[in-house]
């Protein structure tokens, strides 16, 4: 297939890109916001690997280019309900190398008829997950919002302060390193427009609050 990335430069546009070429698509690459440059007409997939907020535009190009769009975060998405496929590959640059990674999610409320099979001549014998836009949102407040607020939280108390440590200051580091690795941009806007997200950081406050009165 002729597979256009848009956001190829990013850490996942990169990934994608050289996968689908080693597959054996002829694949062309561009910066998220060059849409203006390209012809989507001459392409058979639209690969959009940018913030959701910057897909309206190349949804709205889109003539005969199937779009297929990998947010993580599913609910603004909802008007364009039956003309995207819409999926949400759970690996990354650092996971990509191990198998038991290779799952997406495939939500079915969104996407067009034919989408599936799109998806698996994108990525061949990888387990596709079905579930819908609202399980998907939810899903990854467990996933995804709750480690990175932990993440944030972390950081923001661990301290270096030796040439030593135990293996409980190690789990705290750990998972402090979450949130670097994570895009502060994709993750802002994604816990912004997560209808659930909300309800995180509640929880999480709610648990420190009982700890705290546990201490008392």
């Amino acid at each position: 297939m002729r597979v256009l990335v848009a956001g190829s430069s990013g850490s996942f546009g990169k990934l994608a890109s050289g996968f689908f070429s080693q597959n054996g698509h002829k694949v062309a690459g561009i910066g998220r916001s060059d849409q203006d440059s390209v012809n989507l007409s001459d392409f058979d997939v639209c690969f959009l690997s940018i913030p959701v907020m910057g897909m309206e535009r190349y949804i709205e190009k889109a003539k005969g280019c199937t779009i297929v769009e990998v947010s993580s975060v599913k609910d603004p998405l909802k008007r364009f309900r039956g003309e995207i496929v819409s999926i949400h590959p759970m690996f990354g640059p650092r996971s990509f190398a191990d198998p038991s990674f290779h799952n997406i999610i495939y939500v079915d409320d969104l996407s067009a008829s034919g989408g599936e099979k799109i998806v698996e001549t994108l990525f061949p014998g990888f387990n596709l997950v079905h579930m819908g836009a609202d399980e998907h949102d939810r899903a990854m407040v467990e996933m995804l919002i709750k480690p990175f607020l932990m993440s944030r939280v972390a950081s923001e108390i661990s301290h270096d302060t030796s040439d030593f440590s135990g293996p409980s200051q190690r789990i705290l580091q750990k998972l402090a390193s979450i949130s670097g690795f994570e895009r502060a941009e994709m993750m802002e806007q994604t816990i912004r427009l997560n209808p659930y997200a909300r309800e995180a950081l509640n929880e999480i406050m709610e648990a420190v609050r009982r700890v705290g009165k546990d201490l008392d």
